[in-house]
């Protein structure tokens, strides 16, 4: 304490040593801000990659719903042309049955005509027998009948000549 020189080197070491824990505390200072930057730099990276893959993931998601909400109308899209043309092949089934059945219907009905011309037609190709057949008999009977009046007339005028003759013969005779 009482040492001028001492006190000088005293002071001056310990201004040294402040200087240097100056220092120290400025380069630990400097290394802190150093250190903190970097972790900001780095959250700062992390924090826009994490921005980054948020919005990507946004962005597939988007993406996601519309390639669902695409399939979807694709898928409805599907079921309707389907549904509808099943309705045109039922629809065209059904006239293609009203069309068998109505066909059916006209030729049963042509069939049940040809039928019934062939039945009149029997009917009147028998009948045609028939009548040719009676005609014919009633010919036959007239024909006999006139053959039987004629062999009945014949016999008759030659009996009646028989007569004559006879009745002659006895004119004669007396």
């Amino acid at each position: 304490e009482h040492c001028e020189e001492l006190r000088v080197e005293l002071f001056c070491s310990h201004q040294k040593k402040v200087c240097e824990e100056r220092k120290a505390q400025i380069a630990f200072n400097e290394e802190l801000r150093r250190q903190k930057l970097v972790e900001e730099q780095m959250f700062s990276k992390l924090w826009e990659e994490d921005r980054l893959a948020k919005e990507n993931r946004e962005a597939q998601e988007k993406r996601r719903q519309k390639e669902l909400m695409e399939n979807t109308r694709l898928g409805l899209n599907a079921q309707i042309t389907s549904i509808k043309a099943q309705r045109k092949a039922e629809q065209l089934l059904k006239e293609e049955e009203a069309r068998l059945v109505e066909s059916n219907n006209a030729q049963i009905k042509h069939e049940n005509e040809q039928d019934k011309l062939k039945k009149q037609k029997a009917k009147q190709e028998t009948r045609t027998i028939l009548q040719k057949a009676l005609q014919e008999r009633i010919e036959h009977i007239q024909q006999e009948y006139r053959e039987e009046q004629d062999l009945n007339m014949k016999l008759v005028q030659r009996a009646l000549q028989d007569l004559q003759e006879e009745a002659d013969k006895k004119k004669q005779k007396r």
